[in-house]
């Protein structure tokens, strides 16, 4: 049961000092999982290492996620 602090603690979970916001915008490659950077509201991405090309949503503001091989 919430006791108040549900919202204070969703906030803390989200801002922007959290982890994912204090390395920058970034996804793990699916195929040589390798980190690597994403530009912010980027529609598709390229990994540097093994040049596979993703599509990307952003759930959050500042925290890609790869949602399958781009065409």
């Amino acid at each position: 049961m919430c006791n108040g602090n549900c919202l204070i603690s969703v906030y803390i979970l989200f801002r922007k000092s959290d982890s994912y916001m204090s390395k920058g915008s970034q996804c793990r490659c699916l195929n040589c999982l390798e980190r690597f950077p994403i530009k912010p509201n980027a529609k598709e991405a390229t990994c540097p290492h093994c040049k596979i090309k993703y599509r990307i949503s952003w759930p959050w503001p500042g925290q890609p996620k790869i949602r399958g091989l781009a065409k």
